[in-house]
């Protein structure tokens, strides 16, 4: 942990003494007397003064002008502007110990449930001006357990202490902590008291959420990671644990978290963070321009994720969804660049902010390995290669190539943001050395991404990096048929359809929402389990684009009465996101029902949609939790 003496400029420190006795600018003329002693001590790199000593020494000097001074004013004023008071990460935490302050244990509860041992207490995170922040947390471990290994978990973004977590860690052999870092919440009872440190409250965060001046200390993002390290401080505690080996995770902001928890903390062994991998101040796209000011790059150099990256002293695993709205894959892949410890990633494809069971699993398998010593040898990361043929080509080469139990392969065309990129699967054949895929593209096709997952017969799902790839349109072969009116009719499956988040937390048994099925006349269709958004952005795909002036027209099957709000989205999840809907009415009956829906049909506040041009997705809502849910068939464009 990094430790070192308290930094300079603290609040409440008195200025110092000059040789007159007086506070320091007693000199200056009184318009300017507050500023000077509040001005940063900025050295001169040429003789080594300090900026307050150069503006005393030009205030108070008879031989320059009001004028000259006025302008040497102006300049050093502006120099200063925006400026943090931590030049670096390490200066930042230097005077941090997470054992320093007593953990004054309050226990609220202590309990057995099934063959585990639970306690809920609050613990003392910090004190600041005098008053202690008293964080909640739920502990479980197995019962009459000694010395095992322990996790950490990290909640998201109006989540709190979970105890299914620590059932399920205990369940697995592990000793588990789960708190709450959010504070107070609406019709939460037990949280953290975080007093007079009002914005580390998520529900009241504000202009501090990212600050800088006078120090990123008071930033919610310092105090969230500082409190965090400070839970760890109470499991290690717990009289079960073995603390050489413990770890932990974090779910979206959590995993935001664990990105400087990793890097700062040497008692981490295994770490693995969930959608959340930093760059959160940029812009929507790698291909925007970003003109950050100077407090959004003093905020990134000492408090966001990616500048801790390449500080990361333990193996770490990231989760995702590939259209994940918080872990941008794009931005994501850059972080895991810049990691240096023994990193891997399994991402889901088509998924937004929850991954499947496929991916799910490597959490609890990545703490048995590092944590336990259990099980195999975690192969390496896959390796995905692009060449740029006549028609492209992907080659994919995994590690321990006998053990794999099954390849997918996937890419998308001409979409710069993650978020709503359109993820095709392409038809993998097995080579001597791993897996080969043709990638059809259009002839105007210009951007090109790809990325794989590898599923090894241990349960191990393993992603390669992201491949990002500008075609020459000219090597590209055009096809007779450039577009298709067909969007879909699930005769090759649900595999472009994804479902809203049912919960973002991967803790098993994590359900299968969406599901194929048979309808009438025993036409391939697509069902769920319970009542939930469906969605695909295949129509933002250039391929499937509706062409100007056509109807969508989709068939579907109920067995009950029961509306279906069919949504387009103009350009969703990116600047100037427009939703327009149309509601259709389905009726109890055995036979398909086909609706065709005119471009105009679609309302949405402003009123009626006017071009299909910047539609990127279409959903589907069904608002009646009656099961069974309605089962959806045939969608395409009429002309």
């Amino acid at each position: 942990m990094l430790r070192a003496s308290r930094p300079r400029g603290e609040a409440g420190q008195a200025p110092k003494a000059n040789a007159a006795g007086k506070g320091e600018g007693a000199c200056a003329p009184p318009f300017a007397r507050d500023w000077l002693i509040t001005v940063k001590k900025v050295k001169c790199a040429l003789c080594g003064v300090s900026s307050g000593s150069f503006i005393e020494l030009f205030l108070t000097s008879a031989h320059y002008s009001s004028m000259f001074r006025l302008i040497f004013m102006t300049v050093i004023f502006f120099a200063s502007v925006s400026y943090s008071a931590e030049k670096s990460i390490d200066e930042l935490w230097a005077d941090f110990d997470p054992h320093r302050d007593p953990l004054e244990i309050e226990i609220l509860k202590d309990w057995n449930e099934g063959q585990s041992h639970y306690r809920e207490f609050f613990f003392t995170g910090l004190t600041h001006e005098g008053e202690k922040v008293r964080v909640y947390a739920i502990y479980g471990a197995p019962m009459g357990a000694k010395k095992v290994p322990a996790t950490l978990h990290i909640h998201g973004g109006g989540q709190t202490a979970y105890q299914p977590w620590a059932k399920f860690w205990s369940e697995r052999g592990y000793a588990c902590l789960t708190f709450n870092w959010g504070g107070v919440w609406p019709n939460r009872e037990k949280y953290t008291h975080w007093g007079k440190l009002r914005e580390a409250n998520h529900q009241y965060v504000g202009k501090l959420v990212q600050a800088t001046e006078p120090s990123a200390k008071i930033s919610s993002w310092y105090l969230w990671t500082l409190v965090s390290m400070r839970a760890l401080t109470a499991l290690e505690a717990q009289p079960e644990v073995d603390p050489k080996k413990l770890g932990i995770f974090g779910i979206s902001m959590g995993g935001t978290i664990v990105w400087p928890f990793a890097a700062l903390d040497k008692r981490v062994k295994a770490a693995c963070a969930i959608y959340g991998a930093g760059w959160n101040t940029y812009p929507e796209t790698l291909d925007l321009p970003d003109k950050p000011d100077q407090a959004t790059i003093d905020w990134r150099r000492l408090m966001d994720s990616e500048a801790y990256a390449p500080l990361v002293q333990c193996p770490i695993l990231f989760l995702n969804g590939s259209n994940d709205q918080h872990g941008k894959m794009d931005f994501c892949q850059k972080t895991l660049d810049l990691t240096r410890a023994p990193h891997r990633q399994a991402i889901t494809a088509r998924y937004r902010h929850h991954i499947a069971a496929d991916e799910g699993i490597n959490l609890s398998l990545w703490m048995d390995h590092y944590l336990k010593g259990e099980g195999p040898e975690w192969p390496k990361s896959p390796e995905l290669k692009f060449a740029n043929k006549s028609m492209p080509e992907l080659e994919l080469r995994p590690d321990k190539l006998k053990e794999v139990s099954r390849v997918e392969i996937y890419y998308a065309l001409d979409n710069a943001n993650p978020k709503n990129r359109f993820w095709r699967t392409a038809k993998a054949e097995k080579t001597s050395e791993g897996w080969m895929a043709q990638a059809p593209v259009l002839s105007s096709t210009t951007n090109f991404y790809a990325f794989a997952n590898v599923y090894y017969q241990n349960g191990i799902c393993l992603s390669s990096d992201l491949i990002r790839q500008r075609l020459n349109p000219k090597q590209a072969t055009p096809r007779a048929e450039e577009t298709s009116l067909l969007i879909d009719d699930f005769s090759n499956g649900i595999q472009s359809w994804a479902s809203s988040s049912p919960g973002t937390d991967p803790l098993p048994p994590i359900r299968k929402i969406i599901q194929a099925t048979n309808g009438p006349a025993g036409l391939p269709g697509m069902t769920t389990t319970l009542s939930i958004a469906l969605f695909t952005h295949k129509i933002g795909d250039p391929q499937w684009k509706a062409p100007e002036g056509a109807k969508l027209s989709m068939s579907a099957y109920s067995t009950i009465n029961r509306p279906v709000h069919v949504v387009v989205h103009e350009k969703e999840f990116a600047i100037g996101w427009k939703p327009y809907t149309n509601i259709v009415n389905l009726v109890g009956q055995p036979d398909w029902q086909t609706f065709t829906i005119e471009m105009s049909d679609f309302v949405g506040k402003d009123g009626a949609l006017k071009s299909w041009a910047d539609v990127n997705m279409l959903e589907l809502v069904s608002p009646d939790k009656t099961n069974p849910q309605p089962t959806y068939g045939r969608f395409e464009w009429k002309r």
